[in-house]
């Protein structure tokens, strides 16, 4: 699908998985997105351009080359927590939910966000862990700050 030169996300052949559908939707999402809506997280305007078309892409509910956008950008910024939350959003929505669970236990070590701890507590509790959810919910309460907007 896309590959990276000098750390610049750059169009390559697509792998043999991309389907022409996905490659259509891909190439949509990139043009409407022509520029950037100054989002400096990821370094450069073009690795932010595909970040927003993934997310166009979500809005659209089209997860799988959501997905493989995401891939592409997390290579560009790996600590980019926006990043490796719309990959887990799409783990879950493809049904993928031991990497939903992964990516949400990097995201909390990388930004340690109440709704982000939070949403690795009720994924560990849909998955039936609930020693690990509780531990995860408690973790939440006592780090909200009290005017914190409500979260349960």
């Amino acid at each position: 699908m896309l590959g990276l030169q000098s750390e610049k996300l750059i169009p390559t052949r697509p792998p043999l998985s991309t389907t022409r559908e996905e490659i259509s939707a891909i190439q949509k999402a990139l043009k409407a997105f022509s520029q950037n809506e100054g989002l400096t997280e990821f370094g450069s305007e073009e690795v932010a351009r595909y970040y927003q078309a993934a997310k166009l892409l979500m809005q659209n509910s089209e997860y799988l080359p959501a997905q493989k956008l995401l891939r592409e950008v997390l290579r560009v910024a790996p600590y980019s927590s926006a990043t490796i939350s719309a990959l887990a959003d799409c783990a879950g929505h493809l049904g993928q939910a031991k990497e939903k669970l992964q990516l949400l236990k990097v995201l909390v070590t990388v930004d340690d966000n109440p709704e982000y701890v939070l949403a690795l507590a009720d994924t560990y509790y849909l998955e039936n862990y609930d020693q690990e959810a509780l531990k995860y919910y408690l973790h939440t309460l006592h780090t909200l700050p009290e005017n914190a907007p409500q979260l349960f």
